[in-house]
């Protein structure tokens, strides 16, 4: 190694063992770039030349990679030449490289999220420049592996960056069903949030902790997290954080089959949205209550208040949330009786997720198309949503997958 070494230029030695520093499986020219805090023209010449010297390879279409002895070679070079204070800065640049790429990311995946106070990169940081969901959902998948390696990395002396990092990839994960990464990088936020007092930061995160409990079931540890979040935001007197945890909670009422209580907690979720007009968090309670009472039978109830859910969603133009009440309403026009109405529905729905990344939700709401082409005896149809839905639910791993093998099983017997 240390012949290949030895006749580098000294940008590609200082590449060489710099990129020793990135926490990820492996590493693009932009972030390489944002590393060695060097323009572009300049990185790309030091990778060049070090996948010449095979000191570097592609591990994939423009992504570099050591082998684990070179790399090892390649920290213990930086340990010896390059001070504590540069690598530090180093670490700095990648971290804010990742950070002011997938925030911006995000928001295009989520407009309508809870922001993320984001501090300013540093000097020579060049984050990638993305612009369509569907460009910020491709860039997730290819960085999923790094961005999870990035919070990790960040929890050891870069604490804002944890929980800035860990809310940049939260909608990623969620949607794209990966929930056990969403725990991992959550509660590396939690950790880092409380250890610098950061208190609106960490009641975000143990309520998404407990959104994302719940969602796996187990239920008394995400209402513990719940619980937490609902007094840390009544402590701080913030009551959209409030009313969002109070709808998490009727969420996972209704998972449970506690329809009545989910009903209670979401009318409370409502009224505290509405008394300082949030739109998006009466949205979000209204379409709760309308698909309690859809549970519960109420299916006049549940087209009366969804109708008004969907105008909410529509007038701060939230396509999640315009999915969600359409699946509703598919769901009380199918039990009224109402096929042309449903199918309609749930078409727009699932129109909605089209490029939203949300499998989980794509997948209930073809569950539902499924069941409202069976009740008309249209088997084909039906057995074409419910497999659909089936091959994402077993890909996520998700306990729903039981009862559409049972009624696919039902169908064609």
């Amino acid at each position: 190694f240390s012949w290949s070494y030895r006749v580098l230029s000294a940008q590609a030695a200082r590449m060489f063992r710099l990129l020793a520093l990135h926490p990820g499986p492996d590493a693009t020219a932009p972030g390489a770039t944002s590393l060695a805090g060097v323009p572009p023209e300049r990185a790309m010449a030091a990778l060049a030349e070090l996948c010449a010297a095979n000191l570097l390879h592609l591990a994939g279409p423009g992504r570099y990679a050591y082998h684990d002895l070179v790399r090892a070679y390649a920290i213990e070079l930086a340990e010896r030449h390059d001070p504590a204070e540069e690598r530090r800065d180093a670490v700095g640049r990648l971290l804010d490289h990742y950070l002011h790429t997938a925030y911006p990311a995000t928001m295009l995946i989520d407009p309508n999220q809870t922001p993320t106070e984001v501090a300013a990169a540093r000097p020579g940081v060049r984050p990638e420049a993305l612009t369509t969901r569907p460009q910020a959902l491709a860039w997730f998948v290819a960085e999923h592996e790094t961005m999870m390696a990035a919070v990790a990395r960040a929890a050891d002396g870069f604490e804002p960056h944890t929980w800035q990092l860990a809310w940049s990839a939260v909608i990623y994960l969620e949607r794209s069903g990966h929930w056990s990464d969403k725990i991992t990088v959550l509660r590396a936020a939690l950790a880092a949030a409380q250890r610098a007092g950061e208190h609106t930061m960490a009641a975000r995160t143990l309520r998404s902790l407990g959104r994302t409990y719940g969602r796996l079931h187990q239920y008394d540890t995400a209402y513990g997290y719940l619980d937490e979040a609902i007094v840390g935001y009544r402590t701080l007197g913030n009551v959209s954080g409030q009313a969002h945890a109070v709808t998490s909670y009727a969420e996972i009422l209704e998972y449970q089959g506690r329809y009545q209580d989910a009903l209670v907690k979401a009318e409370e979720a409502y009224h505290l949205s509405r008394s300082i007009g949030n739109t998006l968090g009466e949205g979000r309670a209204l379409g709760s209550i309308g698909y309690l009472h859809a549970l519960m039978g109420g299916y006049h109830q549940t087209i009366e208040v969804s109708r008004r859910a969907l105008d909410l969603f529509v007038e701060i133009d939230d396509p999640h949330g315009q999915a969600s009440t359409c699946d509703s309403l598919g769901v009380a026009y199918q039990h009224l009786g109402r096929h042309r109405d449903a199918v309609a529905h749930f078409r727009r729905a699932l129109d909605l997720l089209d490029e939203s990344g949300e499998r989980f939700y794509v997948a209930i709401v073809l569950d539902h198309l499924g069941d409202a082409h069976r009740v008309v005896g249209d088997r084909p149809q039906a057995r074409h949503a419910w497999q659909r839905a089936l091959a994402i639910f077993t890909d996520l791993d998700a306990r729903e997958a039981e009862g559409l093998r049972a009624k696919l099983a039902a169908l064609d017997g």
